[in-house]
């Protein structure tokens, strides 16, 4: 039997746009021949010499994460409370509490295009790269 393996391309990779020139909401994507989609209502395509410089950092959201908290307390406490009655429930509910503290971080490009316009995206780890690889 004959496999056929397939390589990983850049076309497909969505990064989320968050802020800039293009509003707060919408997708964009490293196309196959090269050319940077971005798709917030209207249809806009750059090229490499387009983009005249890529800002990237890892951005942490810390302090009590409410809904989150709440959810894992719920679910966490009456899963101890059956298990292991009252013991189990508050076990549970300090756990649910833990939770909430977790943190989440981003990674967000920051995108300075040709004409003054900027294009804040949220992405992955390997679309960073491929935006780095891009400009270049």
């Amino acid at each position: 039997m004959l496999r056929i393996r397939y390589k990983a391309t850049r076309a497909g990779e969505l990064m989320k746009v968050i802020g800039g020139s293009f509003g707060t909401s919408g997708s964009a994507h490293i196309s196959r021949d090269n050319t940077l989609v971005v798709k917030t209502g209207k249809k806009h395509l750059f090229k490499p010499e387009q983009v005249t410089s890529i800002d990237t950092r890892v951005e942490s959201d810390s302090g009590f994460n409410a809904s989150k908290g709440l959810v894992a307390m719920l679910i966490l406490g009456g899963i101890g409370l059956v298990v292991l009655h009252l013991l189990g429930a508050i076990v549970g509910l300090l756990m649910g509490f833990g939770i909430g503290f977790l943190r989440e971080k981003r990674n967000v490009a920051e995108l300075d295009i040709e004409g003054g316009k900027r294009l804040t995206l949220e992405c992955s780890p390997k679309a960073i790269q491929w935006l780095l690889e891009f400009q270049q």
